[in-house]
């Protein structure tokens, strides 16, 4: 079972039912207005990290009546409150053996926002550790050298190169396989490939490899078979 650290950002609530899905986290960092989801869904919360201009008071006061540090910066900042709380949490992970790092409610609200949420967790503040992100209902890995990802037989994939292109793919575990190929960014060629079935196996998986580039692994109907 992999050590997480869960990340709580301010886009839409995260579904309920995500976190039933995931291993403890060994620290939870809210970012901002995150902290209004962590109270939402009584769960508890470490650190609350951000310019705090929209959180809610009660929900700060919240997380510190139950021990969450605080750590409050000025609006008048150069990085997003995601980053920081990006930043926070990579920061713990060596300490507490953190092999993966999942982050939650980064899309909805503004469009700006959203796009701008997508790219941080694939950008420089996480290169040091796998990632794991949250869409709605959609699962988003985030895939530098290689990753083993896990679905459904016959689930939906598409694999979307961030940053310019990702070079010398090469994929197992997928209808559409791809071997030592480019994939660029903004083509759609990596839209809609498949996971395999293997038999009588409902879970599945499937490994991609590269050897430059970032890719994000796009499950769109990841929770979708959950009520």
């Amino acid at each position: 079972m992999s050590r997480i650290a869960l990340v709580i950002a301010g886009g839409d609530p995260p579904p309920l039912d995500l976190l039933a899905t995931l291993p403890p986290p060994l620290i939870t960092v809210a970012a901002d207005s995150g902290i209004n989801h962590a109270r939402a869904m009584d769960l508890g919360v470490d650190v609350l990290v951000g310019d705090l201009d929209s959180a809610d008071a009660a929900a700060i006061q919240w997380a510190i009546d139950r021990g969450a540090t605080v750590e409050a910066h000025s609006p008048n900042k150069d990085q997003t409150d995601l980053e920081l709380a990006l930043d926070r949490a990579v920061g713990a992970a060596t300490k507490l053996e953190i092999d993966e790092l999942v982050v939650a409610g980064v899309a909805g609200g503004r469009l700006d926002h959203w796009l701008a949420n997508l790219l941080t967790v694939a950008g420089p503040v996480t290169a040091s550790i796998d990632v794991t992100t949250y869409a709605g209902r959609s699962r988003i890995s985030v895939v530098r050298n290689h990753r083993l990802l896990t679905g459904r037989a016959g689930e939906l994939i598409s694999l979307i190169p961030v940053g310019g292109p990702a070079h010398g793919i090469t994929t197992t575990g997928l209808t559409y396989p791809l071997t030592n190929e480019t994939l660029t960014a903004g083509s759609g060629r990596g839209v809609s490939n498949t996971f395999v079935s293997t038999g009588t196996d409902t879970t599945v998986s499937a490994r991609v490899e590269l050897t430059w580039g970032t890719l994000l692994a796009v499950q769109p109907e990841y929770l979708a078979s959950t009520p």
